[in-house]
């Protein structure tokens, strides 16, 4: 089995979910989290001129649900506060609404002519601590 590093999405499942064409085979397990991006432009040192390597453009992040041989689910783990207001409730409950914490989707856009920033079959993926 090799080390898992790089791969790329096969597949969107829908706004939350991915599949990621790394799988047991290439040592994925439960849980491990990925980074979703494009590489942008390459960065030099100003001093020396050294290439220190190409920007990442974060897309967004997942983490694996379910493992095959050779790929794997992974779905969006970060998540974005959702204030919820209700009409019926007091107005302190307006003025200071319950907040819940949602997942946020990932920026999907299946037109492959569309904002460099969204997610499309193809773009980059590599393991994550």
């Amino acid at each position: 089995m090799t080390e898992p590093s790089k791969g790329k999405v096969a597949k969107i499942v829908d706004n939350y979910t991915i599949v990621i064409n790394l799988g047991k085979n290439n040592g994925v397990k439960m849980n491990m989290k990925f980074v979703i991006y494009d590489e942008g432009e390459m960065i030099k040192d100003p001093e020396t001129n050294e290439e220190l390597g190409k920007l990442e453009l974060v897309k967004g992040r997942v983490e694996v649900t379910n493992v095959q041989e050779k790929m794997c689910v992974a779905e969006t783990y970060e998540t974005e506060e959702e204030r919820i207001y209700n009409p019926l409730e007091s107005i302190s409950e307006y003025l200071y609404p319950k907040s819940i914490h949602v997942k946020k989707p990932l920026p999907i856009e299946r037109d492959v002519e569309s904002e460099p920033l969204k997610v499309h079959v193809g773009d980059l993926v590599r393991s994550i601590e």
